[in-house]
């Protein structure tokens, strides 16, 4: 399918061209999203094990983190207007997936509050240590999502609950949620670095194919 570039079009056309371009750009990553395979499954393997009952909540947030992943990549590319169409856009077709875009929706935002606080470090005989911002992801996903077994709904609990976290557990799912982002910037960095210089093309280039 193709994708317009902006030379020729009037303003007309160009909210025409830039609604139907929002609209393919936010298709693109729902079959990832949506895969048979749960992240659970994906992601978490190896060292990166967890226990059954983190199912639910590693799933959850890994769709949502992917999704941030994505929006970021957009508004890199595309800028934030068009971020936003393709956010909207998302969520009505994950919504058609037994209601995933409200829950994803909703971890979304718990991603992008952790993505918000102060980055983490700890001191070693080595020096200063930088903790990747996953691990603020992870423990709030642990701590503030109702299916984790680390659930704590009264936020002034959780530094205490943080201490009584499985060994580990906060470690391996940073560690996914990193190898799931690496995954999709992978993905599509190029397809959506392709789309870009075809909108920007000279006036007799008016599409790129998608594949």
């Amino acid at each position: 399918m193709g994708m317009f570039t902006d030379c020729i079009l009037s303003p007309g056309q160009r909210s025409t061209s830039l609604k139907i371009e929002s609209y393919i750009l936010a298709m693109l990553p729902i079959g990832h999203l949506t895969s048979r395979t749960d992240p659970f499954d994906r992601y978490c393997t190896g060292n990166r094990v967890l226990e059954e009952s983190y199912r639910a909540v590693v799933n959850d947030g890994i769709r949502a983190y992917q999704l941030h992943t994505y929006l970021g990549l957009i508004q890199q590319h595309f800028g934030p207007e068009v971020r936003r169409l393709v956010h909207e856009n998302q969520i009505d077709m994950l919504n058609g997936v037994g209601g995933m875009g409200q829950t994803i929706g909703k971890t979304l935002e718990l991603c992008m509050l952790a993505l918000g606080t102060s980055g983490l470090s700890i001191t070693t005989n080595s020096g200063e240590v930088e903790i990747p911002p996953e691990m603020n992801v992870a423990l709030l996903l642990l701590l503030d999502t109702p299916q984790s077994p680390d659930y704590v709904p009264d936020p002034a609990s959780r530094p205490e609950q943080i201490g009584r976290i499985g060994m580990d557990v906060d470690w391996r799912l940073a560690e996914c949620l990193i190898r799931s982002r690496e995954e999709i910037t992978d993905a599509f960095v190029p397809v959506l670095a392709e789309i870009n210089i075809a909108r920007h093309s000279p006036c007799d280039l008016q599409s790129v194919e998608i594949h």
